[in-house]
């Protein structure tokens, strides 16, 4: 794990086609896709659109020794006055250390900045339920399986 006392973490839009970009796809891949059995090709022809219709965000850390993707999330408007949190990831080495927060608080940002969402809500893996209800989300309905893990619908009001 890192010390933070000597890290920086800057989140920014990130946008197709960039290295940025292709970067954020290699954290996704690599940290909810592949355990899952899965590429990003794969997620894209389930998720027509998701690259060009979502806005897409990255955490990037700042060190002495290393300049990088450390998480990252997408959101989309999928419904009129909802906004839907998508493939929301952080590397394993930098987990616990409020990159979640800090990529989620830019999302709701984000979100109230456009005026078109009164509501954020996801798809959150079973274990990592906890984390978005201590950042003031909620569960909604029951545990489904989706991609062969439990998760929980849950939903932000803004």
């Amino acid at each position: 794990m890192a010390n933070m006392s000597s890290i920086s973490i800057d989140v920014e839009q990130v946008y197709p086609g960039t290295e940025l970009f292709r970067c954020v796809e290699r954290t996704r891949e690599e940290f909810l896709l592949i355990p899952t059995g899965r590429t990003i090709a794969d997620y894209e022809s389930t998720h027509p659109g998701f690259t060009k219709g979502a806005m897409h965000f990255a955490a990037l850390l700042e060190s002495p020794n290393t300049k990088g993707v450390v998480g990252c999330v997408s959101v989309m408007i999928e419904e009129p006055g909802i906004g839907r949190v998508l493939q929301m990831a952080t590397h394993d080495d930098f987990r616990g250390m409020g990159i979640g927060k800090q990529l989620l608080d830019t999302v709701e940002d984000w979100a109230r900045g456009i005026g078109a969402c009164d509501a954020l809500m996801c798809h959150a893996r079973d274990e990592a339920a906890g984390f978005y209800k201590r950042c003031g989300w909620r569960k909604e309905g029951h545990l489904f399986e989706e991609a062969g893990i439990p998760h929980w619908r849950m939903r932000k009001s803004l």
